[in-house]
């Protein structure tokens, strides 16, 4: 499960909850046992936690949801338990015995959610679905505790612009979790609650944010960890290397292990060996594995760089001393530890005071010494991730396939919750050609009830139709044809792909619907097709409103660009052609033809000459009119479809399409949308456009602000970046061009420019080609397919069943899949190491002082604060868009 995904997380807490009410609702009688922990929450102890500054989780039981009590009510009791450490209580809240009056009883679908309480106000509200065991729930309960201390990093440059405010002040733990929800994402959450006043810490579910750190490209546990030495790095070494000084962590994934590496940081880690420390040194190693370089005053020089190598990458798991032969009482205890004679010579020794030298044979060089001392002191079995035998072979828990399509997976979501449909009415056969012929304007949007593009656009198209009766009065424009049970509409109407929207105008050919779907866009091609365009303009009045958006009525709600032809009486040819170029775009732009007897007159008012067509864009800030003259029907069209965009437009998901298919570079402006400069950055850019010297060059600009896509493109482009910045970019031959500095001038850009046009500049960046993949594990269908034919060939020619099996088994190969892990194991395992860190965190050192947390209290107390962090965690269930 995806970061995107947090919420979906929370929302199986019903299966721990809910299951086990429906099964017996027995309230806990806690004064029985001392010891004993309930659940299960009164009015009145509901009302006082919801009001605590710390975190309360509660499920409010409607009625039951089936399924499996005892195992879930197991975990989620054991969840209880250790959270209560944290100060985060989980309850139930029954509302069926409710007296109180609980207004959150009577809300609708109640049942489906958790809610997360803090200080008196809701933090959270959350979907119901995937929060199975203990590791799930606690991670996700201390992810929104920390809400404001572990930071979501979604892309390479947030994480960059996050070390360059830690420079000289702080170090940062950042972790790449596969997933969240489980024991990996646990355990880092639990020592980021210890220590999250010595360090800061972030978390990315992206694999392309970890791109540049140490052994990113050989990621492959559930649980990446790195360490920035921002505290140690100079703003320089920022600059040249675009990180603060990084390692990764490289030993077992646990909570124990975790710890140790989070403590054994803070220790010395280079020693120059001293008579006085001799014991110390050689004999009481501690914890952790000690190094050996065994030089001398002359070979100081080349054991230098593995010295400086050594004490920067085993800090955290060992110590490195450097002992000098010249001393006799070393070279003693040398002689005693197995040295060998040869220097320089370096060894290990492990805890257990097993001292292993490298080969005297073997070249002194770093990347041999690499090799020697890394298999020792990380052991590849130590980065395995294990798992609790008691779980692995439970025969309730099934394996589970992922589901890889997010627009699937918002569709299952959202099942449970009813569509707006009525004001959509369902044609038959009976009844679909009668309504298509009465009506003036009808849509009828086909589609299958299996396929899941056609369920979120009808559930937007729904919307839609209720936006139309309930703001315009508009009924019965909307309508839909089930092509599961009307086949022979859907045959008769040629429908062929799912969904298709049809746009049905009296007296006119039905056409297909080719835009956004979305009911915004739904409700704006309905009005717009309602003005019965072309729109006749017969006075200049008429004119001057039609271009404001006012005539025949307002529609410039609707639509930003009104496009007009100027023509007389000899040039029908012009006003076929403009109908027919324009036909395509009446649902974002509204056409008007200017009367024979005022076209001269409109044209010597615009500047424009007869025939010709001019565009008005009420937006644009630079260059609201355009028109074009010497037209042809391929030149129309594409002035009528950039006509919708500014003359410097916004590089956006919907812009997208109509820049691309230009098949010209973009020269884009990358800018903080927030910053006070960003709009005389803008003025500069666009007068840049309008020099003409790149008139084969489409000039736009995007907002890389912090969560932004703009940030997430400008990540692919370029490791490191200073807004606002220039990137040309040839899509089609993947040559990515940057430029940055300190202040952006034209004259310097369009130096700069000209030199990459002119192939005098080298690509900053070459695109990788690649295939439209799934981005994660996945069936290759088509392979399959090939390999049934195959197969099916194959047993004509053979034999017996056994062939037929080994037939079997091949095929199935081409499962691109990858093993399921069981659950992991239970966080029981670590209390020991639970206990010491909480002791750690109650210390003076961490210690938490009241008006720290008031201050905590204010941060929770923004709204805008707490909202701008949900939606990173993705509480609401909006599917994050992957370019």
């Amino acid at each position: 499960m995806k970061m995107s995904s947090f919420d979906s997380c929370m929302a199986t807490l019903v299966l721990l909850l809910v299951i086990g009410v429906a099964s017996s609702w027995a309230m806990e009688d806690k004064s029985s046992s001392n010891t004993e922990r309930s659940i299960y929450l009164t009015s009145q102890e509901l009302k006082e936690f919801r009001k605590t500054p710390h975190l309360l989780v509660v499920y409010y039981y409607v009625k039951p949801i089936p399924g499996l009590f005892e195992e879930y009510m197991k975990q989620f009791e054991q969840s209880a338990t250790y959270l209560e450490a944290y100060k985060i209580k989980l309850g139930v809240f029954d509302c069926t015995s409710d007296t109180s009056g609980e207004a959150k009883c009577k809300e609708a679908k109640v049942e489906r959610n958790v809610f997360a309480y803090q200080l008196g106000k809701l933090l959270a509200k959350m979907e119901l679905e995937t929060m199975f065991d203990v590791n799930s729930i606690m991670s996700n309960a201390l992810q929104l505790v920390l809400v404001n201390q572990v930071n979501i990093i979604q892309s390479r440059l947030e994480r960059q612009a996050m070390q360059k405010n830690l420079i000289g002040k702080k170090n940062l733990f950042f972790a790449y979790p596969q997933a969240v929800g489980t024991k990996e994402h646990r355990i880092f959450m639990e020592v980021a609650y210890t220590y999250q006043d010595d360090y800061n810490f972030a978390l990315t579910t992206e694999l392309k944010t970890t791109v540049g750190l140490q052994d990113s490209q050989q990621v492959k546990s559930s649980l990446a960890l790195w360490v920035f030495f921002c505290s140690e790095t100079t703003p320089e070494e920022f600059a040249e290397y675009g990180d603060c000084l990084n390692m990764q962590y490289q030993g077992e994934i646990s909570l124990a292990a975790v710890a140790k590496f989070i403590k054994n940081l803070q220790k010395q880690v280079l020693h120059y060996a001293t008579p006085e420390e001799i014991d110390n040194l050689f004999y009481i190693l501690g914890d952790i594995q000690t190094v050996y370089i065994y030089t001398n005053k002359v070979l100081e020089e080349k054991i230098a760089p593995v010295v400086e190598f050594l004490k920067f990458n085993v800090r955290g798991y060992g110590r490195v001393v450097v002992v000098d032969m010249d001393t006799k009482v070393f070279l003693d205890h040398a002689n005693k530890q197995g040295f060998h004679g040869k220097l320089p010579a370096i060894a290990v020794a492990s805890q257990n005071r097993n001292v292993r030298f490298m080969n005297p044979s073997i070249e002194w060089e770093l990347s041999n010494i690499i090799d020697f001392l890394f298999p020792l002191m990380f052991p590849q079995e130590n980065a395995t991730v294990r798992y609790s035998p008691e779980y692995s072979s439970n025969p309730q828990i099934e394996e589970v396939e992922t589901e890889d399509d997010q627009v699937a997976d918002a569709v299952f979501k959202m099942q449970s919750f009813e569509m707006e449909l009525d004001f959509v009415p369902a044609l038959f056969k009976s009844d679909f050609y009668k309504t298509v012929q009465s009506s003036d304007l009808l849509f009828v949007l086909f589609y299958l009830p299996f396929d899941h593009v056609s369920m979120a656009f009808l559930r937007d198209y729904g919307h839609a139709a209720q936006v139309l009766h309930n703001n315009f009065s508009d009924a019965n424009l909307l309508a839909r044809v089930n092509c599961y049970d009307a086949t022979d509409v859907c045959g008769l109407e040629n429908i062929t792909t799912y969904p298709v929207l049809r746009i049905y105008q009296k007296n006119k050919d039905s056409h297909d619907y080719k835009w956004s779907l979305d009911w915004k866009s739904m409700v704006k091609a309905v009005k717009l097709l309602q003005l019965h365009v072309p729109v006749l303009l017969n006075t200049e009045e008429d004119v001057e409103m039609f271009m404001q958006g006012k005539y025949p009525k307002d529609f410039s709600k609707f639509s930003h660009t009104s496009v007009l032809l100027l023509a007389s009486h000899n040039d029908n040819d012009k006003k076929e052609m403009f109908l027919a170029a324009s036909k395509d775009y009446l649902t974002s732009v509204v056409i008007g033809i200017v009367s024979e007897e005022l076209t001269e007159k409109i044209g010597k008012k615009l500047d424009a000459s007869v025939p010709s067509v001019v565009a008005y864009h009420r937006r644009d800030e630079y260059k609201p009119t355009r028109i074009l003259r010497n037209f042809s029907t391929q030149t129309l069209t594409e002035f009528i479809k950039l006509s919708q965009y500014t003359s410097l437009p916004e590089l956006t998901v919907a812009s997208f399409p109509a820049l691309f298919s230009k098949k010209l570079p973009l020269a884009i402006l990358f800018l903080n949308g927030s910053d006070s400069t960003s709009k005389s950055v803008k003025d500069m850019f666009y007068k840049l456009a309008e020099t003409e010297q790149f008139n084969d060059v489409i000039f736009c600009w995007m907002n890389a602000q912090l969560k932004t896509i703009g940030l997430k493109i400008l990540s692919e482009y370029t490791y490191t970046a200073t807004l606002p910045m220039v990137v040309v970019v040839n899509l089609r031959d993947g040559e990515v061009y940057n430029y940055q500095a300190e202040e952006l001038v034209q004259a310097d850009i369009e130096g700069w420019m000209s030199n990459v046009f002119s192939h005098k500049v080298a690509p900053s960046k070459i695109l990788e080609k690649g295939k439209w993949v799934p981005t994660r594990r996945a069936y290759d269908f088509l392979a399959m397919i090939d390999k049934d034919r195959m197969v099916k060939n194959e047993r004509l020619c053979i034999e017996g069943r056994e062939e037929e099996d080994n037939i079997s088994e091949r095929t199935a190969k081409n499962l691109h899949s990858q093993n399921i892990p069981g659950i992991g194991e239970l966080p029981g395992d670590d209390e020991e190491i639970r206990k010491e860190l909480l002791e750690i965190r109650k210390s003076r050192l961490y210690h938490v002082s009241p008006e720290r947390l008031e201050r905590s209290a204010k941060l929770h107390d923004g709204d805008a604060a707490v909202i701008k962090k949900k939606e990173s965690l993705g509480v609401h269930g909006q599917s994050h868009i992957e370019l």
